[in-house]
């Protein structure tokens, strides 16, 4: 393997451990308790994912390219927009007041954030490298 190669796998490597210890110590919330705690878990666990997925997009985009930064930069920013359509639309379907909306919109958030930091990872990952711990940072993102 080339040096420089070497030295970027190394880097990946080392930043997908770095995640994933964060990962580990995540609040994951479950459907238990009043629509108030539940609630307030998803918020919770909205604040902590956010914080993971940005530094992953950064990550990647320091590695890329100039000439694929600014395609991945509005890739980033149709995902986001998307993942607050389908959020809002399941808010409408539930009516924006209620505690009931509240919960569910909040889970879409932390579901959607799931969904991006695998599909981040997928994209670190590559088919030919073994990525430390990979098979419980998925487990953990399902």
């Amino acid at each position: 393997m080339k040096p420089m190669k070497t030295h970027f796998v190394a880097l990946i490597l080392v930043s997908l451990l770095f995640i994933t210890s964060k990962a580990n110590s995540t609040v994951q919330c479950n459907l238990t308790g009043s629509y108030d705690q539940m609630a307030a878990c998803f918020v919770e666990e909205r604040k902590q994912l956010l914080p993971v997925v940005k530094e992953i997009e950064t990550k990647i985009e320091k590695k890329l390219p100039l000439n694929l930064r600014k395609d991945f930069i509005e890739s980033q920013a149709s995902w986001y927009k998307l993942a607050e359509s389908d959020c809002k639309i399941i808010e409408h379907q539930f009516g924006r007041n209620s505690r009931a909306s509240s919960l569910v919109v909040n889970e879409c958030h932390v579901n959607r954030l799931k969904q991006r930091v695998k599909q981040l990872l997928d994209f670190l990952c590559d088919p030919n490298l073994e990525c430390m711990e990979w098979e419980s940072y998925k487990a953990f993102y399902k």
